[in-house]
C-alpha cells in the first residue's frame, strides 16, 4: 500500500524568536520521510529538532529567524507536500530611553539607551539633522547599547538629540555647564629688584574658558 500524507503543510507566519512547528500526518506509520528547504535536504541540528509520534512528524524550530523562512516540503516515495514559512522581524522596541545629560565644557558627554535587539540599526539627530560619524561624534553599536559621544562638547552642542530606531524613538536635551574652575596652588609675595620685571604665577585645576564667555 502506498503511504500517503492526510495532513499537509500549511502556510504559515511567524515572528522572529518564536517556537515554530511544521507538523504532517501519514497514513500509516512509516521512517521513510524526508524534510526539505528550497530543495535541500534538512538535517537535525542545534535549532532544528524532528520528532516522529506513530503517523504524526513534525519539524520544530527552537527560535525563529528570517534565516529559517522559505519553502519546505515533506515528502515520502509516494506523496509530497509543500508550504511556505514566513518570519517577521519584531518591532524594534526601546527598552531604556534616552535621559537628561549635563555635560562639562570642553568634556565628553555620552547619551545612551537601550534597544530589545542586537541587531537593530539605529540613526542619531540632532534637532532633526541627522549625525554623522566624525572627529565630533562617535556612533556606537554595542551589543543592545545604542551610544553617541560626543568630543569637546561646546555650549553650541546644547539641544536635542534623538535615537531614531524606526519602529520607535527617543529624545533627550543635553545641557552644557561651565567647569568649576578651583586654584590648586596660589600667588605668592615675590621680591625684585628695580627696575627688574616682577613675575607672578598661580596652578588652577581646568582650562579657563575664553574670554568672551
Amino acid at each position: 500500500m502506498p503511504i500517503t500524507i492526510k495532513k499537509k503543510l500549511e502556510n504559515c507566519t511567524d515572528q522572529e524568536d518564536d517556537e515554530v512547528k511544521l507538523e504532517v500526518e501519514m497514513s500509516k506509520p512509516s521512517l521513510e520521510l524526508n524534510w526539505r528547504k528550497n530543495n535541500v535536504a534538512l538535517q537535525a541540528g542545534n535549532n532544528v529538532e524532528m520528532h516522529v509520534e506513530e503517523t504524526k512528524h513534525s519539524l520544530f524550530f527552537k527560535k525563529n529567524s528570517r534565516t529559517e523562512q522559505g519553502y519546505y516540503c515533506c515528502e515520502t516515495a509516494d506523496d509530497k507536500t509543500q508550504a511556505k514559512l514566513t518570519v517577521e522581524k519584531l518591532p524594534i522596541c526601546i527598552v531604556k530611553p534616552l535621559r537628561v545629560k549635563i555635560a562639562i565644557y570642553k568634556h565628553k558627554a555620552l547619551l545612551e539607551c537601550q534597544v530589545s535587539h542586537a541587531n537593530a540599526k539605529v540613526k542619531w539627530y540632532k534637532d532633526n539633522k541627522e549625525i554623522k560619524a566624525n572627529n565630533k561624534y562617535n556612533l556606537i553599536s554595542k551589543d543592545v547599547y545604542r551610544q553617541l559621544y560626543i568630543n569637546e562638547v561646546e555650549f553650541s552642542d546644547e539641544d536635542t538629540y534623538t535615537c531614531d530606531a524606526i519602529d520607535e524613538k527617543t529624545s533627550c536635551q543635553l545641557l552644557v555647564e561651565e567647569q568649576v574652575i578651583n586654584v590648586v596652588r596660589e600667588l605668592r609675595d615675590v621680591e625684585v629688584m628695580e627696575p627688574s620685571p616682577a613675575h607672578f604665577e598661580a596652578e588652577i585645576n581646568g582650562q579657563c574658558l575664553p574670554p568672551h564667555l
